[in-house]
């Protein structure tokens, strides 16, 4: 039954579909495939990928710590190392034989693709075939592939005459035997892409969860006013930033404003207080609260405190004095420590933040202390600190079908209703056709090797061949293969004939059918008393 059209058919849908799958698999980006190819040329990822390894990655909507990507760095170029951590929309890299951590942190769309096929020493194969040794074998190699697909052609064409091929060319565009192949072939490349498609489908998850951070920052503003002597400050006001001579100065009012910013809806409250932290370089400190544990609301507050500057100047000197401490300077800082708790965006959030203004306390003046080092900003009076509350986002699951992306859903559809589409029509054409094969030989042979056979009126040959009656019909086709002849078909009432001419030689196989689809009922018909098929 390999020789007829539906099985062939069938054989080449599969073939295109194969090659879809390969190509859909495998083709490059650059030609509008998923695939990226990348050689490893260092010892950066050993033992895990050796130089000359060939790795094939291909893009995710997401990618987790652990996996090994490549990434396009904007001055070296592609780079495959392996996630070890994720904050926000970036993404840590490192080698894995590398004791230090990439400095450059990609985010996702920098990303080109996740380890999807690892290959060892392939690269240096790949890399031979750009030699012009390995461009010449490569040409050779096609060439003769090319030579005996000519040839088998030739050789299949071989011992015909134009007259004949002719003549067979005029018989075969007369032939009514049934050509289920040219519905077959389309409906079952539409049922093996879908079955494929279905396969990809799935198995792979409806949804999938990707990173959807949620940005935050905290912003806090400090400032500082107090009255001073109008000789020495304009109008006899001590502004924020200005130096303040604790001779002359005894109060100063201490303001700070904090707000939590963020996009998502929250619901939030939380504490703060103010402490006044006086600390030296050898390790001694000491804190006062000058505000106790307040609550808010919010994601705002305001607080004014005073500080007194007598009360700050009597505990360094006291502790100068039973220290023996010469030391000139002594660092003074506020600190404002905030707790936020609540949600965000329905997300249970708990943090804290410390606003810090600093000091440096001499023996003449009080002055803020511009080169704090923890200073994220550079401005002593503007704290903040931003970050990113984890979250997930669910979202529906796609498929990159040439360049085309498909959600798995839409894609379970269209391979459910084009698979049973094209099934039930491949059901609908086959099954008449089998069911009259089955209780008919005629019609049996007439399916299974319509693409060989050929209908006749009568057999167009001199009677001076030598005639051979063959056992069965298939020796008759092994003689049309090896000659490659038509079967000649002849039906004479329920009497087939089926002939295969080479040479002066005439094989005949002879076949008694009263079941066919042409067989002659017991009620002759008395304008075609003779049977067969009647024609009004």
């Amino acid at each position: 039954m390999h020789n007829s059209n539906f099985s062939r058919s069938l054989q080449s849908a599969l073939i295109v579909v194969l090659m879809a799958a390969i190509w859909v698999l495998f083709a490059p980006a650059q030609f509008g495939g998923g695939a990226s190819y990348v050689i490893i040329a260092g010892a950066s990822m050993e033992p895990t990928m050796h130089q000359g390894d060939l790795v094939i990655v291909r893009p995710a909507s997401t990618y987790e710590i652990g996996e090994v990507v490549t990434y396009r760095h904007p001055r070296v170029g592609p780079v495959i190392h392996r996630i070890i951590d994720r904050e926000g929309p970036r993404y840590t890299m490192q080698g894995d034989n590398n004791d230090w951590i990439d400095s450059y942190e990609p985010v996702n769309t920098e990303i080109l693709g996740k380890s999807w096929l690892h290959v060892p020493g392939a690269a240096e194969k790949l890399l031979w075939l750009r030699t012009p040794a390995g461009l010449g074998l490569l040409s050779l190699s096609i060439g003769i592939m090319f030579l005996i697909t000519i040839t088998k052609k030739g050789e299949r064409k071989k011992g015909h005459s134009k007259k004949d091929a002719d003549m067979l060319s005029k018989w075969l565009q007369q032939t009514q035997s049934l050509k289920l192949g040219e519905w077959v072939f389309p409906l079952g490349i539409v049922l093996f892409a879908s079955i494929l498609l279905g396969f990809f489908a799935f198995t792979r998850p409806e949804f999938q969860a990707i990173p959807a951070d949620i940005p935050y920052s905290h912003q806090g503003s400090f400032s500082y006013q107090a009255v001073g002597s109008p000789s020495v400050y304009a109008q006899g006001e001590v502004e924020s930033g200005q130096a303040i001579f604790h001779a002359l100065v005894h109060d100063l009012e201490l303001n700070f404003f904090y707000e939590f910013q963020t996009e998502a809806p929250t619901d939030l409250l939380g504490t703060y207080s103010v402490l006044l932290r006086i600390s030296e370089q050898s390790g001694w400190q000491r804190t006062i609260e000058l505000q106790p544990e307040t609550y808010f609301e919010g994601t705002s507050f305001t607080t004014s405190t005073a500080l007194d500057l007598q009360q700050i100047t009597t505990i360094v000197e006291r502790v100068k004095t039973r220290t023996g401490l010469k030391r000139q300077n002594f660092n003074v800082e506020i600190d404002v420590p905030a707790q936020i708790v609540g949600t965000i965006a329905g997300l249970d959030f708990k943090e804290t933040f410390t606003a810090t203004l600093p000091f440096q306390l001499d023996e003449i003046e009080l002055y803020v202390n511009r080169q704090d080092p923890l200073g994220e900003n550079g401005d002593p009076f503007m704290p903040a600190t931003s970050a990113f509350l984890p979250n997930e986002q669910t979202i529906p699951n796609t498929l990159n079908i040439l360049g085309v992306n498909l959600t798995v859903s839409k894609a379970r559809q269209v391979a459910l209703i084009a698979g049973g589409v094209s099934l039930a029509l491949i059901a609908l054409i086959m099954t008449p056709a089998l069911a009259v094969s089955l209780r008919s030989e005629s019609e049996r042979i007439k399916l299974v090797h319509a693409e060989r056979l050929l209908d006749v009126n009568e057999i167009p040959f001199d009677g001076d061949l030598e005639w051979i009656d063959v056992a069965s019909i298939d020796d008759l086709v092994k003689l049309s293969e090896s000659t490659g002849g038509l079967i000649l078909h002849d039906r004479d009432g329920s009497r087939h004939t089926y002939v295969v001419k080479d040479g002066d030689t005439g094989y005949r196989f002879t076949l008694e059918d009263p079941n066919g689809l042409d067989a002659p009922t017991d009620d002759a018909d008395p304008v075609n008393p003779e049977g067969g098929r009647w024609e009004p």
